[in-house]
């Protein structure tokens, strides 16, 4: 089975825009703040149904609105203003040039804390003449007033739901009220592009909802509590991408990360093949039944990102993946 990078990280450093002049329903060029984006790259990692069996020219945004202790992006999501300070105009030639690569589709990757900026570039980049789906790869807690901003302009929303629980949510990622936020958003990403139709998920995916959760060790993201959230939210329609691919490298990369550890110890291994198989059935409980898998196997430290490299992903010749509907 296939690695699914994760993506996750730290809180917006960015400046206030303030602007008094009315703007289209997407983005006036007016005022639109700067991007700044770490990576450009075609990405052969995600779910089988995202790009249509051709990598996903992903976009890497700096920074990021959480800070979670474990991510394995931190080099740049810890970095809000890491890699290249480019106008809305310069993202939207970094997307075409992405298309004409050979990406199936384009991934914004951490694009809540710099939405403006990004919405402005996907809506050029569409006038240029890009015609792939465009993924909008969040944390999952971004506001309904920045996914307005995409809407129309966005074909696929691939949020996390990290946690069930805000306790935790703040302890591991510094992040208040995450349930409330992560619900909201959802819901907001749901009415504008609906569920996944069942049979794109085999196929080639061109409009729909995925949300990922990654399951953590001795069940600390409250895996069952997320699905039911889940299904009472956007209904039991929805295809969630459980990720078994949690390695806890990336904490003892920074005092903040060793410190975690030594408070939750069960962060500094992988999850084990009970712990996944609990998950699962978690889920089926929940009413969850249309799941992306992963092999808990399948996560190893070689697999986690590198932005210092051009390429910052290794990847084998070839990615298995299962996409799974229960009974």
């Amino acid at each position: 089975m296939g690695l699914w990078p994760l993506f996750v990280g730290i809180p917006n450093m960015g400046r206030w825009w303030v602007t008094a002049i009315p703007c289209s329903p997407h983005l006036s060029a007016m005022a639109t703040p700067p991007v700044y984006l770490a990576a450009a790259c075609l990405h052969r990692g995600e779910e089988p149904c995202l790009g249509g069996g051709r990598p996903v020219g992903n976009l890497f945004f700096s920074g990021c609105n959480l800070r979670c202790g474990f991510c394995q992006n931190q080099q740049i999501s810890h970095a809000p203003r890491a890699g290249e300070r480019l106008t809305p105009e310069g993202c939207a030639e970094r997307i075409l040039a992405l298309a004409e690569q050979g990406g199936g589709a384009i991934g914004l990757v951490s694009p809540t804390h710099q939405g403006r900026g990004i919405a402005r570039a996907v809506e050029l980049a569409r006038l240029g003449g890009l015609d792939l789906p465009v993924i909008y790869n969040s944390n999952g807690t971004d506001p309904v007033a920045t996914l307005r901003r995409f809407d129309g302009l966005v074909d696929i929303y691939l949020p996390d739901f990290k946690y069930g629980a805000d306790a935790v949510a703040w302890e591991l990622s510094r992040v208040k009220g995450y349930v409330g936020r992560a619900t909201a958003a959802v819901a907001e990403m749901h009415r504008q592009v609906g569920h996944l139709d069942d049979s794109a998920a085999t196929t080639d995916a061109h409009r729909g909802l995925i949300v990922r959760h990654l399951c953590l060790p001795g069940g600390l993201a409250a895996t069952g509590r997320v699905a039911r959230l889940l299904a009472e939210s956007v209904g039991d329609g929805l295809w969630l991408s459980l990720m078994a691919q949690y390695h806890p490298a990336p904490l003892f990369e920074s005092e903040a990360g060793e410190e975690l550890a030594r408070r939750f110890p069960e962060l500094a291994r992988t999850i084990t093949v009970a712990e996944y198989e609990e998950a699962i059935d978690a889920c089926g409980l929940a009413g969850l039944t249309r799941l992306f898998l992963q092999d808990p196997a399948a996560a190893p430290e070689s697999g986690l990102p590198d932005f210092r490299r051009e390429e910052p992903f290794v990847w084998r010749e070839s990615i298995d993946s299962q996409v799974d509907r229960m009974p």
